[in-house]
C-alpha cells in the first residue's frame, strides 16, 4: 500500500488540471479526461501537432480561470529537510491569487537533526528553526489558510508528500485539501514532447528564491505567463 500512495498523489495532482479543465470546456468523456493525464505522466507515442496545440490552449482556459477569482486562490510552497521518504517540512508559505501573504512560517522538524544538502540549497539551517513552531501546532493555520480556496502548488505531488510524512512525524492530522500542480499546468502549455519518457517534458520553476513565499510568488508570476 505504501509503495502507491506516490502514484496516487501524482495521479490525484494531476487530476487537479484536468478537473479544472473539465470544468471550463463541461466535457464529461473520462476517455479525453484519461488521455490528458497520459500526456503529463504516462508513457505513449507523441500526439499530433493538433492536439498539442488544444493542449496548450486547454492550459491557457485553466490558467485565467484560476486567476479570475484570486481571492479564491491559494498558492502553496514548502521548503524541507530534503526529498526522501522520511524527510519533513521545515518552512510553509501560502499566498492568494493577489500576491498576498496568508501564511509565512518556519517549522521545527518532529524528527530531523541536520540536512546539509537542503541546507545547501535554501539556506535554512537547524538553529534557525530551532525554536519554530512544530508541525502539529501550525497544521491548523495550513488548513485555514487553504480552507475554500483553489490549491496550486508547484510541483505537487512533492509538497502533498512532505506534508503527509511531517504530519506523520507529528503525530498529528494532515490538513486536507484537493490541489491542482503548477508544474504540469506548466508542461500542458509547454506541449513540449520527451520521447525519452513518452510524456510532456516536464520544466524548472523559473524565479523562484527557494523560499517558500518567494517560490508562491514565482508560482504566481507563471500562472500569469500561462495565462497571456
Amino acid at each position: 500500500m505504501e509503495a502507491f500512495i506516490p502514484i496516487l498523489i501524482v495521479a490525484l495532482v494531476a487530476y487537479g488540471v484536468w478537473a479544472l479543465l473539465k470544468r471550463i470546456t463541461g466535457s464529461s468523456r473520462q476517455s479525453d479526461d484519461a488521455a490528458t493525464l497520459q500526456r503529463l505522466i504516462g508513457k505513449q507515442n507523441e500526439p499530433s501537432e493538433k492536439l498539442k496545440a488544444e493542449d496548450s490552449a486547454s492550459a491557457v482556459k485553466i490558467a485565467r480561470e484560476l486567476l479570475a477569482n484570486p481571492d479564491s486562490l491559494a498558492i502553496l510552497d514548502t521548503e524541507t529537510t530534503g526529498i526522501g521518504n522520511d524527510c519533513e517540512i521545515i518552512q510553509v508559505g501560502i499566498i492568494d491569487g493577489h500576491g498576498n501573504t496568508l501564511l509565512d512560517t518556519l517549522v521545527k522538524p518532529s524528527n530531523a537533526m541536520s540536512w546539509p544538502d537542503a541546507e545547501a540549497i535554501h539556506g535554512i539551517s537547524p538553529e534557525a528553526v530551532a525554536n519554530a513552531t512544530g508541525f502539529a501546532e501550525i497544521q491548523d493555520k495550513i488548513q485555514a489558510a487553504v480552507s475554500g480556496r483553489q490549491v496550486v502548488i508547484f510541483n505537487a505531488k512533492y509538497d502533498t508528500r512532505l506534508i503527509l510524512q511531517s504530519a506523520k512525524a507529528a503525530g498529528c492530522p494532515a490538513p486536507e485539501f484537493e490541489s491542482a500542480c503548477a508544474m504540469f499546468l506548466d508542461s500542458l502549455h509547454r506541449a513540449k514532447w520527451d520521447k525519452r519518457r513518452g510524456h510532456y517534458r516536464w520544466y524548472k520553476l523559473r524565479g523562484g528564491d527557494h523560499t517558500a513565499i518567494g517560490d508562491c510568488q514565482a508560482t504566481l508570476r507563471l500562472l500569469t505567463r500561462i495565462a497571456k
